[in-house]
């Protein structure tokens, strides 16, 4: 629990910097998605 507590403490301002910036979005799935084409390459059919 304590690890868990300085993990949040530590990194509120970067976690929470999408509640100030309109800009950015709370969840980063075209990260994900981006990485993910570049793993796995093209679809086959």
């Amino acid at each position: 629990m304590g690890k868990t507590t300085n993990y949040l403490l530590r990194g509120r301002k970067p976690l929470t910097r999408f509640l100030h910036v309109a800009a950015l979005p709370p969840d980063n799935n075209r990260s994900e998605n981006a990485l993910h084409r570049l793993a796995l390459g093209p679809k086959k059919e």
